[in-house]
């Protein structure tokens, strides 16, 4: 994702939101030329503050799991001359959220006595210089660098005292994470010329990446049984682990004409990943035990295209690549060692497209058949390690044997008239994993957690030339699996409305907006474990989206 660019005229904009749940959000735009110094700038901020959708019972708050979030993004393009550009990017993130989203009864209200935090201070900075003037070649050269500290946790047990009364059922869960990546990427092109537009353009370079992070990660758990002595737990885990990755690549492209009609692209990528990995594990009751890794991936991608045009405004393409996923670890407690290890992962991805504008460009479609083959495929699941203690409900990577992965996506926007505009997009897709063992055990073969066998949208905009309009949006999704075995829980399939109706000037915009207008209750994640004592029954647990709410948006432009 890139963000705008520096303009060469002087210009800005700031931009006001407000909405129920104590919604509010505040932004601004700067940014024009420094011609004294051959350069241009952009600076941009923005805050926003919400008191979130859930209330805590408890505590009698609605504002546990409130969004406190400030971002600063600060851009300088220096051109020394009309073959040497420099772009220097400076991006800050401040963010301050509460996390408090879990509720026994499966709704928007919480039980917990110790609702926690979700916070991430992230610096970022990157260097880019581009030089054409050495005659046919262009040399690109990108720096960069970043730090992130971030600070998550939960309450484990989703309760209180008197909720879980006469029984004393108390967890909770505390990370703190500190993340720094820096990257050199330099590649020489070709200079496209009007003599050689049409010919054979090429493009090669090396490419270094580090990570370094650490992590503490703090669990804490005091169980007390009135009825059975036998059962009370006193539990305090501490896990500091250090993590290292290196990788180095070097990639090619070349790209040609077969005709006027048809054009070719092939690609290749090797790279070079190494890790290294260390924790220590401390308890209460428990010896203190410890882990070191120092794995390393050989990898390699690649792909091969060609597009041809059938008429004017379309084409279809057939593309056949290859993608890797490098290997790592999981951070979490408890883990045993076999499971706290997963490999790399390979896919070989074959696909067919066509996109056409029609109508004089007043009608654009874009259609693309897939299918994906997975080798040793990396799985996202979950497991609580103590049936009674849910504190050591984790998440982990592990290694299917295989999978695939196979459908269709369609996009289409059309003019209908000045005023009148349409669009849709639709998404069926098939996916499945096999041969995933967890604990000894092979799953049965199954589709992919949080993998919807369709998804798809509609919408419509009415918009007169003197300024009001008015959108509506229509979205939905087909029930897909909340997670992989024993979790066989899934969704329902839902839609979701959303609409806009303002006024656009030249000089300024307001809009009102709302989402989920007809208060839609939907899911967006299932949980499948035992958390309610004294007897921790299995049962399914969601998280719900966000409920009907409105706004008002306003923006001014100069």
């Amino acid at each position: 994702m890139k963000s705008a660019d520096p303009e060469d005229t002087f210009g800005g904009r700031a931009e006001f939101d407000a909405g129920d749940y104590n919604e509010r959000s505040y932004g601004a735009v700067l940014t024009g030329p420094v011609s004294s110094l051959n350069s241009a700038f952009r600076l941009a901020v923005q805050r926003s503050t919400s008191d979130g959708f859930y209330h805590n019972a408890y505590l009698d708050r609605s504002n546990t799991d409130n969004r406190d979030e400030l971002t600063l993004r600060g851009k300088w393009r220096f051109e020394p001359n009309e073959d040497w550009r420099v772009d220097l990017t400076l991006l800050r993130a401040q963010i301050d959220n509460g996390y408090d989203a879990f509720a026994i009864d499966n709704s928007r209200t919480t039980q917990s006595d110790h609702p926690s935090v979700d916070r991430q201070y992230s610096t970022g900075l990157s260097a880019r210089s581009t030089y054409s003037g050495l005659g046919p070649a262009t040399l690109t050269a990108i720096a960069t660098y970043a730090d992130t500290k971030v600070n998550y946790g939960f309450d484990s047990d989703w309760g209180n005292p008197k909720l879980w009364a006469p029984y004393t059922d108390d967890a909770t869960e505390d990370q703190l994470r500190h993340r720094s990546t820096r990257s050199l990427e330099i590649r020489l092109s070709d200079t496209p010329t009007p003599e050689t537009g049409h010919g054979i353009s090429w493009l090669f370079g090396v490419y270094a990446f580090e990570l370094r992070e650490s992590l503490t990660d703090t669990s804490a758990a005091t169980y007390v049984d009135p009825f059975d002595a036998t059962q009370n737990s006193d539990s305090l885990t501490v896990v500091s682990s250090r993590y290292r990755s290196r990788n180095g690549a070097v990639y090619g492209q070349l790209d040609g004409n077969f005709s006027e009609r048809a054009r070719w692209s092939v690609g290749l990528r090797g790279e070079r990943h190494t890790s290294n990995y260390s924790d220590n594990t401390t308890n209460l009751d428990a010896p203190t035990t410890t882990n070191n890794f120092g794995p390393a991936d050989n990898l390699w991608g690649g792909q091969a295209s060609i597009d041809y045009t059938v008429a004017d405004g379309q084409h279809v393409y057939a593309l056949v690549a290859r993608g890797y996923k490098a290997s790592g670890f999981n951070l979490g407690p408890g883990l045993p060692a076999n499971q706290l290890q997963f490999g790399p992962e390979s896919d070989l991805n074959f696909e067919i497209g066509h996109k056409a504008q029609m109508m004089d460009g007043r009608l654009r479609i874009d259609t693309s058949l897939f299918y994906m083959v997975r080798h040793n495929e990396q799985l996202l699941t979950d497991e609580q390690l103590d049936p009674s203690d849910p504190n050591t409900f984790i998440f982990f990577t592990g290694n299917a044997k295989s999978g695939f992965n196979y459908g269709l996506e369609s996009t289409l926007s059309w003019t209908a008239t000045k005023s009148l505009e349409f669009g849709g997009s639709l998404g069926l897709l098939q996916s499945e994993y096999r041969g995933f063992v967890q604990n000894g055990v092979t799953l049965p073969d199954r589709g992919l957690p949080h993998a919807p066998p369709w998804q798809a949208a509609v919408n419509a905009t009415w918009r007169d030339p003197r300024g009001p309009y008015a959108r509506l949006d229509l979205t939905g999704m087909g029930s897909f699996f909340y997670d992989l075995p024993p979790n066989d829980t899934r969704s329902s399939a839902y839609g979701l409305v959303n609409g806009k109706l303002g006024w656009d000037a030249s000089r300024w915009e307001v809009y009102l907006w709302g989402r989920n207008l007809l208060n839609k209750n939907y899911t967006v994640r299932g949980f499948f474990f035992g958390d309610e004592p004294p007897d921790f029954p299995n049962k399914l647990y969601v998280q719900l989206g966000e409920p009907r709410n409105w706004g008002v948006h306003f923006t001014v432009r100069f």
